[in-house]
């Protein structure tokens, strides 16, 4: 394996734990919150990001490398019952950091193509649709 092929297997392994701290986070939150309209769409998103760790897991077996199975810290999700407006924050927070990874990768000169092109046409539109989400159930949210 080439130096180039161990950045990105790396970059990609990064990104995988981000998405699987995203449905970690999501889980905890889902099952912490009451309001059912709210739960619908952050199921949807959670389900989102575990495709996406499916597909980055797939990429890095294509690389010859072993996927991540451990997830990153996304913000302290407190144990128990907290206001839906914070899960929210807490929630956002981490999008925008899965956001500005894929970000930073889409602009590394030593990521592959293969990886760029599933980040840019599947993966990152979802996460600026997951901050969308999560801004205007912010606004909704008593």
């Amino acid at each position: 394996m080439n130096t180039t092929d161990e950045h990105c297997l790396k970059i990609c392994n990064g990104l995988l734990r981000g998405e699987l701290s995203a449905v970690e986070s999501y889980g905890r939150v889902i099952e912490m919150i009451d309001s059912s309209s709210a739960k619908e769409g952050l199921q949807r998103i959670s389900n989102e990001h575990s495709q996406s760790a499916r597909w980055l897991s797939a990429l890095v077996r294509a690389m010859n490398g072993i996927p991540e199975k451990n997830s990153a810290v996304w913000g302290q999700v407190p144990g128990g019952q907290i206001r839906t407006e914070v899960a929210v924050q807490i929630l956002r927070s981490g999008e925008v950091s899965v956001r500005n990874g894929y970000q930073r990768a889409l602009l590394d000169d030593e990521v592959l193509t293969d990886c760029k092109l599933m980040i840019r046409e599947d993966i990152l539109p979802k996460v600026i649709r997951h901050i969308d989400f999560l801004e205007r159930l912010h606004l909704e949210v008593p």
